[in-house]
């Protein structure tokens, strides 16, 4: 085999391992989450409705994979609730982690950002976030309350008002 389709191997199946589902393993941790299935929530289904407004203006293009991570562009995505099933079970006791971050962040006129994850009834992380303000980088981590089975729905809530960019990297049942 030639060195070259070596690396042009290697290259496609990193390419390609961006998007796939996590392997199941015995232990019940990894990713709880595939940014290939957010899909937008309507009004009813919003756990965070009362955050819309009258008229969101949220093209498929402004939210989309980048790389391992999901990114919403605030610019053209007024307001975006995602949600999507998890992958695996979360077990009373289990630690989640999650990664996101976003650029500066800026407006012509003070204002605020909201930024939440909601898995199944447990609100996993939410913060209010002053515009303007410096990139800022969020690690939460919580202990479940209790057990979610596979197919928990999960939300990534945000909103905010100016041209910014927030990324979405994951949302995982730690190892122990």
């Amino acid at each position: 085999m030639s060195w070259r389709l070596v690396v042009v191997t290697a290259l496609g199946a990193c390419a390609n391992a961006d998007h796939e589902s996590p392997p199941a393993n015995d232990a019940g941790y990894g990713s709880l989450i595939d940014h290939t299935r957010w899909v937008a929530l309507d009004a009813e289904g919003d756990p965070f409705t009362a955050h819309r407004p009258e008229a969101v203006d949220c093209p498929d293009w402004s939210r989309q994979i980048e790389g391992a991570l999901y990114e919403v562009e605030t610019g053209d995505c007024n307001y975006a609730s995602l949600s999507q099933t998890t992958l695996r079970p979360i077990r009373a006791g289990d630690r989640v982690d999650a990664v996101l971050w976003h650029l500066w962040l800026w407006a012509p006129q003070v204002a605020e950002a909201h930024v939440a994850i909601q898995i199944g009834d447990w609100l996993f992380f939410e913060e209010t976030v002053a515009i303007p303000g410096p990139e800022q980088s969020y690690s939460p981590s919580g202990v479940a309350p209790k057990d979610f089975p596979l197919g928990t729905p999960v939300v990534f809530h945000l909103h905010n008002h100016g041209v910014n960019s927030w990324r979405l990297l994951s949302i995982e049942v730690a190892a122990p």
